[in-house]
């Protein structure tokens, strides 16, 4: 594995991350299995008294988790570059590592998507004394800790198996892809003025939804957080897919570059870092109406009640990151137009 001391700091910090989780979900397990509320028992009082800790467990592990996320980014996509032969960017590390490092990021992206809800839940919980979500809370612990396992196991392996002395075709290896993109029937389907239509009609959309759960007075509408939370996960794909074949151009002032770590670095102002955070933030905040709905469909009025409020707050925060991420999006397409008077294709 390579020394570098960044390397070092992110596996401390991820070890200490997981001995948090796995704390949590020992505990959540116990819930899991002898939750009984209501119940004068002196087990029961114990496993209350021990949801507490593992809600504080839970949220310290995921901020950890989020933490060594942002560090390994900056390494992976700034730093770990310098010490591979023909590395320009993450590309090049990810080549390096042989899919591992690719597949490792993934799988802890998917644990921290479920580890924010669990803390989600976990904070409206804790505004009733009688803690009706502690069960919840529980289960998502339960199916983020083995995630976030899986994730940091792949992504350690993968730096494990960088070679500092094989030389890697990076972004090369963009153009190559490129070259094919011309006959791929998905492409000729798709073309690039559909992508940014898919795009912005997608942005209006879901800023029409966010406007509807906001103004929303009765929680028992399923159908508003399901289409809201449903086109928060697919409009981020959409978007990412639209910069990388559509809007690069605007950003690298190159043609036919489709490289999403390049955006990461200082020589293009870091525009990735806030692009990529608004997809993260509308893929979690927007998903929120949905999840707390599905988990307190069943509970009395006044816990269906706070959910709502929790849903509006999530739902006006989609709004606005969905706004300024749109406009970072497009702002340099549209500033060349009107400074060329043509689009960079042409």
């Amino acid at each position: 594995m390579i020394s570098h001391p960044l390397v070092m700091t992110a596996l401390v910090m991820d070890v200490i991350s997981m001995a948090l989780l796995l704390t949590g979900w020992v505990i959540s397990l116990r819930i899991a299995m002898q939750w009984r509320p209501g119940t004068p028992d002196p087990r029961q009082i114990r496993l209350e008294r021990q949801a507490e800790v593992a809600g504080v467990f839970t949220v310290w592990g995921f901020t950890f988790l989020s933490l060594v996320t942002v560090l390994l980014t900056v390494g992976i996509s700034y730093i770990l570059p310098g010490l591979i032969p023909g590395a320009m960017c993450g590309t090049g590390v990810l080549e390096s590592a042989g899919g591992y490092l690719g597949k490792g990021l993934t799988i802890r992206m998917a644990s921290l998507f479920v580890l924010f809800h669990a803390v989600n839940i976990g904070r409206l919980n804790h505004r009733f004394p009688e803690a009706p979500l502690t069960e919840p809370h529980a289960r998502l612990t339960i199916l983020a800790a083995p995630l976030a396992g899986l994730g940091i196991y792949d992504i350690y392996r993968g730096i494990g198996t960088i070679n500092t002395y094989t030389s890697v075709d990076c972004c090369t290896v963009i153009y190559s892809r490129t070259g094919h993109m011309a006959g791929n029937e998905l492409n000729a389907l798709f073309s690039n003025p559909v992508w940014v239509g898919m795009s912005l009609a997608g942005a209006f959309f879901i800023m029409i939804l966010c406007l509807m759960v906001h103004r929303e007075n009765r929680p028992d509408k399923l159908w508003i957080n399901g289409f809201l939370g449903f086109s928060s996960i697919i409009w981020p794909l959409v978007s990412l897919t639209t910069l990388l074949r559509v809007l690069c151009p605007y950003f690298y002032k190159v043609l036919h570059h489709h490289c999403p770590w390049c955006l990461l670095l200082p020589v293009h102002n870091c525009i990735g870092y806030l692009l990529y955070l608004g997809f993260l933030v509308i893929l979690a905040e927007g998903t929120v109406p949905l999840i707390l709905r599905y988990f307190t469909k069943n509970h009395p009025r006044e816990v269906q009640s706070a959910a709502l409020d929790h849903s509006r707050r999530a739902a006006r925060r989609t709004g606005w990151t969905i706004i300024f991420t749109t406009l970072f999006l497009y702002l340099p397409a549209v500033w060349w137009r009107f400074h060329y008077g043509v689009w960079i294709t042409g």
